[in-house]
């Protein structure tokens, strides 16, 4: 009887320490689940995060169709040259220059023309901006107005300058006149802070540069006509409309006068008369800031960071080039010698397909 008695003891000890061991097994198993929950939850989380889109807002001046065509540029080759997806949305800047909520938030901002960096200067936003379509000195004067560092605006702030670097401007003069010893430059306000830069890379190539800048009181044929007159090749600066608009036509009337070939900077010049225009196309220049913001992106550089134009094209205004002198001046032929001189440099238009000299 006793000994029946301990065996159905042992048999409700070991029923017990079953029943203890199943409900611990089975808390463990509990918390094995919601650990592989969390971990698979985490793992989710951190794997949309590490392919999450970044936000790249463009932000246009205006609707001029140049902004356009860099845009449409752009979107189509960010993709390209990205190693991670990049969402691109476009903006243009209202009336009242306020910037659109989804502008502020974006990680980086891609402002298009003086109106819409200095928008965004003055605006709190919380990432990157990029600028196109500013010119140097104009993006200096940006800057500076709204009190950030001349030589760094923003520790977030790159872009490509809309100007073509002095170096290559000066090469295209001697290209054009081999025994050419001084060249003349008229400046304004804005231009006027591209003087060293042009003054050192004349005396690198034995060039004299001959400059002087136009005040509000000063007769700009007075001023144009010392300069050019006493000039072997004239270089044409951009600046501020009124400044581009009141010198444009007397510096074309005056080469004809005195002979003298006009460098200018955009395709309209040439269509005004000047001899050769060195410039940067909006698609061209979409195409490099896609590259940058790409580079930005994958963390392959680093902001601050300026670039002039990569690419660039030439064109000749070919009844101008008869009437000076120059008949057998070729924009292609003009556009490779260019490219050679510069070694740093890896211009991808070298035919220039769709670009026409004036017959």
């Amino acid at each position: 009887m006793d000994q029946q008695q301990g065996r159905l003891q042992g048999k409700r000890t070991t029923l017990d320490d079953l029943s203890a061991e199943a409900n611990w097994l089975g808390r463990l198993a509990v918390v094995v689940i919601k650990l592989i929950s969390t971990a698979l939850l985490t793992f989710a989380l951190l794997g949309n995060s590490a392919v999450a889109d970044t936000q790249v807002s463009i932000l246009l001046s205006g609707n001029n169709p140049a902004y356009s065509q860099f845009a449409d540029s752009f979107t189509r080759a960010v993709s390209r040259n990205a190693s991670s997806p990049i969402t691109v949305r476009k903006y243009l800047l209202q009336d009242a220059l306020q910037l659109a909520p989804e502008v502020i938030e974006s990680q980086i901002v891609l402002s298009i023309g003086a109106e819409a960096t200095g928008a965004v200067l003055a605006a709190p936003l919380q990432g990157r901006v990029i600028t196109a379509f500013v010119t140097r000195n104009a993006l200096k004067k940006l800057a500076e107005s709204h009190r950030h560092s001349a030589n760094d605006p923003t520790p977030l702030l790159g872009g490509i300058y809309l100007d073509q670097p002095a170096s290559r401007l000066l090469h295209t003069a001697r290209l054009l006149e081999p025994t050419a010893t001084t060249i003349g430059m008229l400046t304004g306000r804005l231009s006027g802070v591209r003087l060293k830069e042009f003054s050192a890379g004349a005396d690198e190539l034995g060039l004299k540069l001959r400059s002087a800048e136009l005040q509000k009181e000063d007769n700009p044929v007075v001023k144009l006509e010392s300069l050019i007159a006493g000039s072997d090749v004239y270089i044409v600066l951009p600046d501020r409309a009124e400044f581009n608009r009141t010198t444009a036509k007397w510096i074309i009337y005056l080469s004809y006068r005195y002979g003298v070939p006009v460098i200018a900077y955009s395709s309209r010049y040439v269509d005004a008369g000047a001899l050769v225009s060195v410039f940067t196309t909006p698609e061209q220049m979409g195409q490099q800031a896609a590259e940058l913001t790409a580079a930005v992106v994958a963390g392959e550089v680093s902001l601050p960071r300026w670039e002039y134009p990569k690419d660039y094209q030439v064109r000749i205004n070919k009844k101008v080039a008869r009437s000076l002198g120059y008949p057998e001046l070729d924009s292609n032929k003009l556009l490779r010698e260019l490219t050679a001189l510069e070694p740093s440099q890896t211009n991808r238009s070298t035919r220039q397909e769709g670009v026409k000299s004036d017959e």
